[in-house]
């Protein structure tokens, strides 16, 4: 009998992880039009990560998990993600627009096969799950790389994350956030 060992690698990245905020609102008015949207909206997703030498490592239902090599790479991502997505919602979404939280970490990750585990994409589901729709929420590690590479402007916040405690996060502000998508 044969072993089914899986290959592990530890290596650094930036990871992104997107959730659609009120997905299941949106999937109760049409299924099969959600399901077409979402693969629209994935291929989307897809074609800017690859400009940002980024990959899909997975998704599920309504999220999505990236791995990037730079922090700036991921925020400029997720930025770029949202002004598209706001062509997106004027074609196919006008009333009811698709709005991400988005949430963005970095730090040493397992790569396993296609899979990236560790307490890096933990840490970016739980700043995606804080925050609110079309907010990118960016971890201190993520903030302290990119804070003076990149022209955006952030909020400190500080937060409670089980497990964690008070923990510092930081979201582009205001005036990024309506530069690129719905507020």
């Amino acid at each position: 009998m044969q072993k089914n060992h899986k290959k592990q690698v530890r290596r650094l990245a930036s990871v992104v992880f997107i959730n659609v905020a009120g997905s299941s609102k949106l999937a109760l008015q049409d299924e099969l039009e959600g399901i077409t949207l979402w693969v629209r909206y994935l291929n989307l997703a897809k074609k800017i990560a690859k400009k940002h030498d980024g990959n899909i490592a997975t998704n599920i239902g309504d999220s999505m998990l990236l791995a990037f090599s730079s922090a700036a790479a991921a925020v400029e991502f997720a930025s770029n993600l949202l002004s598209e997505l706001k062509d997106f919602n004027a074609m196919y979404r006008p009333k009811t627009p698709i709005r991400l939280k988005i949430g963005i970490t970095a730090g040493e990750v397992v790569a396993m096969n296609s899979d990236l585990l560790g307490t890096p994409v933990n840490l970016a589901m739980t700043l995606a799950s804080l925050a609110r729709a079309n907010e990118i929420l960016c971890s201190e590690a993520v903030w302290q790389l990119v804070a003076d590479e990149l022209p955006l402007k952030f909020q400190e916040k500080k937060q409670v994350v089980e497990g964690l405690g008070k923990v510092s996060n930081y979201s582009l502000t205001k005036q990024v956030r309506e530069k690129y998508a719905f507020v």
